[in-house]
């Protein structure tokens, strides 16, 4: 009944002789009437009574059976059976048809795209804990203003960005993953090979999302009806619930299949062969198809890929945090799974003899250096420096005593470690001379601009460490402006320096 019936809005729909005769509303009141008082086989009209009780002259037969089968897809409580050569039986029940709510539900939500749905499954699933060795950590659809990511990280991109075999899609999702790996907000970003991109397929999206249209449905469906339907229908619209849960994690890992990074200056692409039925499996598998299959990932750096990189020098020295730097920050090197791929690495070539470790503030005051012998490397320790190869000294022969004893314990070159071993062999005015104390130092001179970073490094972070009675840290910034270039005084980056200043409580002044 009413313009917003099954019936009514089909009449509107079809509009012509189904609006002005009102078919389908006509149909349904008949077998409305028929469906009081009749039992089993007797209850409601068939087909060919209907066509009896509608029918009229000048009206088109067709016009019935169209509707008859209209009907019986839009109306949830229109129930049918066969009635052998009369056609069908139709009447109306107490109780809603689950297959027609659940058609009429679904249609109603085929214009829906599910993005937030499906993020938010992806985001829960992210948050459950991996029992894989994946290293890296996990962003659900970044935005362009990512803020930077100094260790390995999984970007999740979202439906919308999906990755299409045929090429229409592919160049979007190329433009966005370069966006993102070379600008962070609106500066340049620094750790460029620590992103790695996972996007899904148009075709996974698209059966992710009708796995979610289904879901909506049978939503819908327990929170309209579920107090019309007999303990049966309720049985049965749990089992489809639960089915459809499990179909949407399910596709979920199908429809994410590609993965990208960018290699050099271009964008590389590898898509999984097959997926694993829970998400969290579809990350492991991805993560062993990335470190041992492909090699996007390294979780040792080996002696090929430290030649390549240029990290056994054959002259100078390099300091241990810039190699792990390089491989955080260009992406012309591999991928690392953490720090200690780059450390572990160097150790087994320091062991081996391919480079040397020095320790020490400058590659020119090393206080210790280490070479075809086994070390343990720091990633966050300062003070570290890859040398080129040498041979360690020897112990001397008249180091050892006459007995053949083992020799006094020495540092890596050479020298004896101060109170250890061989004080017999010290001259005795070394034995008795009094030890030198410092008790005050400083620091003064020129630095280029080039080098000022150096200073916290050397200086600044060491002196912090060390129990001082006083540490008295000053700047003297020095400025002159070329001729013909004069600043003005309400200029932006000198109102900025002008105003640090003042909440640095330092003197500023300027000359005009």
């Amino acid at each position: 009944m009413g313009e917003k019936s099954n019936a009514g809005v089909f009449d509107e729909e079809r509009g012509g002789d189904y609006r002005r005769e009102a078919i389908g509303k006509g149909l349904a009141a008949a077998i409305l009437l028929g469906s009081f008082g009749g039992q089993g086989s007797k209850s409601g009209f068939s087909s060919k009574d209907l066509r009896l009780a509608c029918a009229r002259v000048g009206l088109n037969w067709n016009y019935t059976d169209g509707a008859l089968l209209e009907l019986e897809n839009r109306c949830f409580y229109l129930h049918t059976t066969s009635a052998g050569k009369l056609g069908k039986r139709y009447w109306f029940g107490t109780k809603p048809t689950l297959n027609k709510l659940i058609v009429q539900y679904r249609q109603q939500n085929a214009g829906r795209d599910f993005e937030e749905e499906i993020l938010e499954d992806l985001r829960n699933e992210v948050q459950k804990k991996s029992s894989g060795e994946a290293t890296w950590r996990i962003v659900v659809a970044p935005t362009e203003d990512l803020p930077e990511q100094k260790t390995l990280t999984l970007l999740i991109l979202p439906p919308s960005l999906c990755w299409d075999e045929y090429g229409e899609r592919q160049e979007a999702v190329r433009e966005y993953v370069q966006k993102i790996s070379s600008r962070c907000g609106s500066r340049e970003r620094l750790y460029r090979n620590t992103l790695l991109f996972l996007a899904p397929t148009f075709r996974g999206v698209s059966k992710l999302r009708q796995a979610h249209r289904e879901l909506a449905a049978l939503k819908r469906v327990r929170s309209d009806y579920w107090d019309q339907l007999d303990e049966e229908q309720k049985a049965e619209l749990e089992k489809r619930l639960e089915a459809a849960r499990r179909s949407v994690l399910e596709t979920l890992g199908a429809a994410y299949t590609v993965a990208l990074r960018v290699r050099g200056q271009e964008v590389e692409v590898y898509t999984l062969p097959d997926a694993r039925q829970s998400f969290q499996e579809h990350l492991n598998y991805l993560w062993t198809t990335l470190v041992e299959d492909e090699e996007w990932i390294l979780r040792r750096v080996g002696p090929v890929t430290l030649q390549k990189s240029g990290l056994i020098p054959q002259e100078g020295a390099i300091r241990l945090q810039d190699a792990i730097e390089a491989f955080l920050r260009f992406t012309d090197k591999p991928m690392i799974a953490s720090k200690r791929a780059v450390t572990v690495g160097l150790e087994q070539a320091c062991a081996d003899g391919l480079v040397g470790i020095g320790r020490g503030g400058s590659s020119s005051t090393l206080q210790a250096r280490y070479c075809k012998k086994s070390i343990s490397l720091d990633p966050n320790e300062e003070g570290v420096w890859i040398i080129p190869p040498f041979e360690p000294e020897q112990p001397k022969p008249e180091d050892r005593d006459v007995e053949g004893s083992k020799p006094p314990v020495t540092s890596v070159g050479g020298g004896p470690l101060p109170g250890v071993g061989v004080r017999d062999k010290m001259p005795p005015h070394e034995e008795t001379s009094p030890k030198r104390m410092v008790k005050r130092f400083s620091i003064r001179g020129a630095v280029p601009l080039e080098d000022y970073p150096e200073l916290f490094r050397c200086f600044v972070h060491p002196a912090a460490q060390m129990k001082l009675k006083k540490l008295h840290l000053g700047i003297q910034f020095e400025m002159e402006v070329l001729e013909g270039h004069e600043l003005d005084p309400n200029d932006s980056i000198l109102k900025s320096m002008q105003e640090a200043a003042r909440q640095l409580g330092l003197k500023f002044e300027i000359k005009e």
